[in-house]
C-alpha cells in the first residue's frame, strides 16, 4: 500500500476528506464529500457528492455525541475515536475486513488533517471543513 496516495481511496490510510459509511442503527451516515470520495468497491455505483448543507448536518448530528465531556470541541481521541468507527463501518460495508493497525493509522492522520491550528483539538468548524474535502 503506498504511504501517501488519494485520500479519498478507501484502501489509503492517508486520510483526507473521506466518505463516510453506511449508517448503523440510529445513526447518520457521513456524506460522500465529491465523486471521488466514493466509498464503495469498485464494482459498486459511486455515492453522490454531498453539498455543504449535507455535510454541516452530519456534523451537527454526529458532533455533539462524540464531544464525551461536551466542552464543544474534540479532543484528539474524540476525534480519532470518531474516524476509527466511521472508517471501520465504512471497511465492513466494502466487505473489506477492518485492518486495526491501518484504521488507527488513518485517524491518526485524519486528525494531522483536520486539525488546521494544530491544537490537538477539532473544532465543529473544523469537523465540517474536513468532511467537507
Amino acid at each position: 500500500m503506498p504511504p501517501a496516495g488519494n485520500p479519498r481511496d478507501p484502501a489509503d490510510t492517508q486520510p483526507g476528506a473521506q466518505a463516510g459509511p453506511t449508517a448503523e442503527a440510529g445513526e447518520t451516515a457521513a456524506p460522500a464529500a465529491g465523486p471521488e470520495t466514493s466509498s464503495a468497491a469498485p464494482d459498486a455505483p459511486a455515492q453522490p457528492a454531498a453539498n455543504g448543507t449535507q455535510v454541516a448536518a452530519f456534523v451537527d448530528a454526529q458532533f455533539p455525541t462524540m464531544d464525551g465531556d461536551g466542552d464543544g470541541a474534540l479532543t484528539s481521541t474524540e476525534f480519532e475515536n470518531w474516524i476509527t468507527k466511521l472508517k471501520s463501518a465504512e471497511m465492513a460495508a466494502a466487505g473489506q475486513p477492518a485492518d486495526e493497525q491501518e484504521v488507527k493509522s488513518y485517524a491518526r492522520n485524519a486528525l494531522l488533517t483536520a486539525d488546521k491550528d494544530a491544537d490537538q483539538r477539532i473544532t465543529r468548524a473544523e469537523a465540517t471543513q474536513f468532511f467537507s474535502g
